[in-house]
């Protein structure tokens, strides 16, 4: 059997959550415990490391989003990448804005389902949320 790991804090709890997918569409969600571990996703595999003071806070809406989401900044960034994947792991969305306080993504052409948007801005902050689609 064939099982895809996705890891975010969907709630906003300060908790991260866990999502192991598997090729049949099951999904099974565990949820962290504490506010001070975190777990990191990446190519490259999964690194646990304590809470960074280097995370990015942006608001995410509407949530649940039918054509479009819009993300919007209290700063602005002189750049910011985009990225929205899959509770598989896998990239729907990749894009690099420029001093942007807001920024409005087509979200129409995404099968249903939850979905998570990781930014990364030019002085390397970090901001994940994930949002429901329609």
């Amino acid at each position: 059997m064939r099982s895809s790991l996705s890891i975010t804090d969907i709630n906003s709890d300060g908790v991260m959550d866990f999502f192991v997918g598997n090729a049949r569409g099951g999904v099974n969600h565990y949820s962290g415990t504490t506010p001070t571990d975190t777990t990191i996703i990446d190519t490259t595999g999964i690194t646990s490391r304590p809470r960074q003071q280097n995370e990015f806070h942006f608001d995410l809406y509407p949530n649940p989003s039918s054509n479009h989401i819009l993300l919007r900044f209290t700063e602005s960034k002189q750049a910011i990448r985009v990225e929205i994947v899959t509770t598989l792991g896998q990239s729907v969305h990749r894009s690099k804005h420029h001093n942007s306080t807001s920024i409005k993504l087509n979200s129409k052409q995404f099968p249903p389902g939850l979905y998570f948007v990781k930014l990364l801005t030019n002085d390397n902050l970090v901001g994940l949320k994930s949002f429901v689609k329609n």
